[in-house]
């Protein structure tokens, strides 16, 4: 946000507009009849009028900001819409891989099968010296997928589809990944898991290669192999799954404003400076 604070005082005082220091003096200040002139990214608390008092009191060699005021509202405005949708854009690909808080249980997240007819799953990788595999169980109908992905054994990219069979797996299904190694057999559901703890992390994963392998957009799962949750850093067999939705609150996600938000943030700058323009225009 930029701020000027015009003090009605005789002595000279200083005025950054952008990048130019311009030095206004109290006949100026008191041309413009304000105190304080407010220029956020998209919200203008000045009006048209005190605007363009403020340029025509500048020195002319002082006015490249000010010479078109519609033109800079505009531009203000169109780039706090690129700000915002620079910020959105961000806060959805970066990924929270790999697990951020070691040390630290990962918050329990539900999953649920996004459609009928089974879950894609690709193996991301494993930094454990046991031999683990990984389940996949619905709540729902019961289907198991037994061990599956055995961690020193499997390359990373790796693709397999569970849960194909007729009524295996149906869209809105909750689904539990266990993973099942020598300490015992552990899950992403706490009440779950043979020791009480939660032993799964799961966050988004926007897509990119694995392995050499190119693997779409989904859900990232990191299983904890130790009993008691080990040193918690859900590293020790990894995966990613699609066909996954997980609408409750991933790990460190930030307020990310939805596509509907951000019209209107849009639409209502562009009003704004639409308003602003004709008043400049009329006067």
């Amino acid at each position: 946000m930029l701020t000027a604070d015009f003090e009605l005082t005789d002595k000279r005082t200083q005025f950054l507009i952008g990048r130019s220091e311009v030095p206004i003096t109290s006949h100026w200040i008191q041309c413009l009849s304000v105190r304080r002139l407010f220029i956020p990214g998209a919200v203008f608390a000045c009006s048209s009028r005190r605007l363009l008092r403020l340029n025509r009191c500048l020195p002319r060699g002082n006015r490249p900001l000010f010479h078109h005021p519609a033109r800079l509202l505009k531009n203000l405005a169109l780039a706090s819409i690129a700000i915002l949708f620079a910020a959105w854009s961000h806060s959805l690909l970066a990924d929270a891989i790999p697990y951020p808080n070691m040390g630290t249980a990962a918050p329990q997240v539900s999953t649920y099968a996004a459609s009928s007819g089974g879950v894609s799953v690709y193996y991301y990788g494993s930094t454990a010296a046991f031999t683990d595999f990984l389940r996949v169980y619905d709540v729902n109908t019961g289907f198991n997928s037994g061990d599956v992905l055995q961690s020193n054994l499997t390359r990373p990219g790796t693709h397999l589809t569970v849960g194909t069979g007729p009524g295996q797996i149906n869209s809105g299904d909750q689904l539990i990944f266990y993973i099942d190694s020598p300490d015992g057999l552990f899950a992403s559901v706490a009440s779950d898991s043979s020791d009480g703890i939660n032993h799964g992390y799961i966050t988004s994963y926007s897509g990119g290669l694995i392995g050499g392998v190119n693997v779409p957009a989904g859900i990232f799962v990191g299983l904890e192999d130790e009993r008691g949750g080990g040193d918690l850093s859900y590293n020790d067999h990894t995966f990613v799954l699609t066909g996954i939705s997980a609408p409750s609150t991933l790990v460190n996600p930030g307020p990310v404003p939805e596509p509907n938000s951000l019209w209107l943030i849009g639409t209502g700058a562009f009003s704004a400076a639409g308003m602003i323009r004709r008043k400049i225009v009329g006067q």
